[in-house]
């Protein structure tokens, strides 16, 4: 099998995919489908899957996914291998991820081999760069705006982790103009106290 430029082999990209597409099965042991228009789900579990399994669950439960907003601190090659691998195949139809700005500094050959990515799809993925720690992941799917907050991340997950889950049209649009505008009036509270001004809440 052929070597990827990030060390990532098709093959392994295969395995990962797999992997998660069993653990949809722990998904629907906490819920049986996603949540319909206006409902909140929410879901403490002991159960390993993460966001990459749940991803795979919507598109199973709801069909192909117009449009997918990811924030997280960092996300590894082979997470973002088959993100690409589920966009070149017409699962996905758009992708913006949003990371740490400390992904370049820390991480120099990820963050270059996820900019050839963007460079060979400019028009299907975008990235954005800033002081974040938050996971969210945004998919739209036909009329519905699936919103994934929690403590899940992009990789193998502790004993206990929580998600909520629901389908809003407006908290999907508060959180994706939080990941692509990264409005500058978001201060924490003891900064904008230091400089002497009144702290702001977006």
């Amino acid at each position: 099998m052929p070597q990827r430029r990030d060390g990532t082999t098709a093959a392994q990209v295969e395995v990962f995919e797999s992997m998660h597409a069993e653990r949809v099965a722990n998904v629907k042991k906490h819920i049986s489908r996603p949540p319909a228009a206006g409902e909140i789900v929410f879901i403490w579990t002991t159960a390993q899957f993460n966001t990459m399994s749940l991803i795979i669950w919507l598109i199973e439960q709801l069909g192909d996914i117009d449009e997918i907003f990811v924030s997280t601190y960092s996300i590894s090659n082979i997470c973002v291998k088959t993100l690409l691998k589920w966009l070149d195949a017409g699962k996905i139809g758009h992708i913006f991820i949003y990371l740490s700005d400390y992904v370049p500094k820390m991480s120099p050959k990820k963050y270059d081999a996820l900019l050839a990515e963007v460079s060979a799809r400019p028009d299907k993925i975008k990235i954005g760069l800033g002081f974040n720690h938050s996971k969210i992941t945004l998919a739209s799917i036909g009329d519905n705006r699936i919103v994934i907050t929690g403590s899940g991340n992009f990789a193998e997950n502790s004993g206990n982790e929580q998600y909520t889950i629901c389908n809003n049209p407006e908290i999907y649009e508060f959180y994706k103009s939080c990941i692509t505008e990264d409005h500058p009036i978001r201060y924490r509270i003891d900064r904008a106290a230091k400089a002497g001004g009144t702290p702001l809440e977006h």
